[in-house]
């Protein structure tokens, strides 16, 4: 499982301007085209999108053309897009020496001190590949990175380095939160663990390449914090009404043992404002459990109504 970075979140309400649900990832499924794609290492025919060095040859798949480079048939192997009609391809590993490619994109805005971002991305093992490695991640800087074909130092903000990645069949899910350091305007993707520290298997022993290579789609960056905070007085309940665990796996629960209610409702909602979550509590003195083992990674607020009032607000964060 994807290891998260959550780093201290701040207290917020739902008054709050926290509608951040734009993606900071220009062109994140790849679908805008400069050029159709015809050979090898042509990430930059995908506007926005270029190799992070210049002797690497992360590749480009788009339908735009049915050659040896289009979607879902192509050189590397057979596979429908994640979202759309393009994707890119990078290589993780390479059998006879420290290589590996990446691939890198100005974001739409500069990240912001301290606020919550949460970044999401899909890969899928190519056919064509005799190898599978089990890293992956995704480093935001300040100022463009040139990461060359051998492993570079750097500690990207989320990285997966678990189960080996050979899924032919299906799009893999990769998603973490960390908190920004502030002026972040570059994401790149790749494999930042060097060799010595992968797990490496040999799936394919009569593929026409010795490495691992990746499919990668559908590629987000989405600001978890609000814009202003919330002064509005909620303290007639606090000391009473209880929402817990803050960090939630399949439940969390609401415990108002301690006071009378009635007519009360709670309101679960996710950072785009939609409503996920609707319970009424009728039941004085009581304990409920929330479940929250179908919605995604992330955080969600929370508002309890009495009477029509809002009488309290918070969040909680989901891990998967």
């Amino acid at each position: 499982m994807l290891k998260k970075i959550l780093i201290l979140f701040v207290l917020i309400s739902l008054n709050s301007t926290f509608i951040f649900c734009q993606n900071l990832v220009p062109n994140s499924s790849f679908e805008d085209t400069i050029k159709c794609p015809d050979w090898w290492g042509q990430i930059n025919f995908a506007k926005y999108w270029y190799s992070s060095s210049p002797s690497a040859t992360p590749d480009y798949f788009n339908s735009c053309n049915e050659n040896d480079f289009s979607v879902p048939n192509n050189i590397c192997g057979f596979s429908y897009a994640k979202d759309g009609k393009a994707y890119a391809g990078i290589l993780t590993y390479y059998y006879t020496y420290n290589k590996r490619e990446f691939i890198q994109v100005p974001l739409i805005n500069l990240l912001i001190k301290d606020n919550n971002y949460k970044v999401t991305f899909y890969i899928k093992f190519m056919e064509r590949s005799m190898y599978a490695t089990n890293s992956i991640g995704c480093l935001l800087t300040k100022q463009p990175k040139i990461l060359t074909d051998s492993f570079m130092y750097f500690n990207p903000q989320v990285n997966y380095l678990d189960t080996i990645l050979d899924d032919t069949a299906n799009w893999v899910k990769f998603e973490g939160v960390f908190i920004a350091k502030g002026n972040e305007k570059y994401l790149s993707i790749g494999n930042f663990i060097p060799d010595g520290m992968l797990s490496i298997s040999l799936v394919k022993p009569n593929a026409i390449e010795s490495v691992a290579a990746y499919y990668i789609d559908d590629v987000s960056l989405i600001n978890l914090s609000p814009d202003t905070i919330d002064t509005t007085d909620t303290t007639n309940l606090v000391q009473f009404f209880n929402v817990y665990p803050s960090l939630a796996n399949e439940l969390f629960y609401l415990d108002y043992s301690n006071i009378e209610i009635n007519k009360t409702h709670f309101l679960l909602f996710d950072v785009c404002g939609r409503k996920v979550r609707e319970i009424y509590l009728s039941v004085p003195k009581a304990k409920q459990s929330v479940d929250v083992s179908n919605l995604e990674s992330g955080m969600y607020f929370y508002s309890l109504q009495i009477d029509g009032g809002v009488k309290q607000k918070g969040k909680i964060v989901v891990i998967k």
